[in-house]
């Protein structure tokens, strides 16, 4: 999967990120359609910190997203394969 990672303040690089292939039995598998970038990602691009929460690392950024649900676990009861969420 393809990610924006924030690499350090004012630079941003498209990564290819590693995911955990099993989906466990409390959780779903999403095929991402769209993903936010909100004031909180562009703060940390710009100034490389909010508040106390400063970047020392790469930081995957876009935690505001929508996509279908493409795989349930075995415990999942209130979602299906092809409800459309959101996320955050």
């Amino acid at each position: 999967m393809r990610a924006l990672v924030l690499e350090k303040k004012g630079e941003l690089s498209l990564r290819e990120i590693a995911l955990p292939l099993d989906v466990g039995p409390d959780d779903v598998r999403i095929a991402i359609h769209t993903v936010g970038v909100c004031g909180s990602d562009v703060h940390y691009y710009t100034h490389g910190a909010i508040g106390s929460y400063i970047v020392r690392q790469p930081m995957v950024l876009g935690h505001e997203a929508s996509g279908t649900i493409i795989e349930v676990g075995a415990n999942v009861a209130s979602l299906k394969v092809g409800d459309r969420v959101c996320m955050e």
